[in-house]
């Protein structure tokens, strides 16, 4: 048999990785096989790494970008509740103003 390559995607190979974890767990191998199916397993472990690696980057990447912005919609949130409540404050200053000028007209 001539080693002759043959075109699989990432994706391919992250399904081989997985059928191989799968079946190893559900103890889908002999003995005997162990060796061949570890050597198989390595092999493309080796050669998904640096997409994994990837991958692990991005997700670290997200997480972090997640965070910040969780952090900015509550700095936003407590910025609007700030100016919420000095508006409230506010009005509620106006309107003892307006009962204690209208009380004194009274009187």
């Amino acid at each position: 048999m001539s080693e002759e390559l043959i075109p699989f995607t990432v994706r391919d190979t992250i399904l081989m990785f997985n059928i191989i974890n799968t079946s190893a767990k559900r103890g889908a191998f002999q003995p005997g096989e162990f060796e061949n199916i570890g050597a198989l397993y390595n092999k493309i472990r080796s050669h998904l790494q640096p997409f994994f690696d990837q991958q692990n980057k991005n997700s670290r990447l997200k997480t972090r970008t997640a965070a910040t912005t969780v952090t900015v919609a509550a700095l936003n949130q407590a910025v609007h509740r700030s100016n919420a409540e000095k508006k409230a404050i506010s009005i509620q200053a106006a309107a003892r103003g307006f009962l204690s000028r209208n009380k004194n007209k009274e009187n």
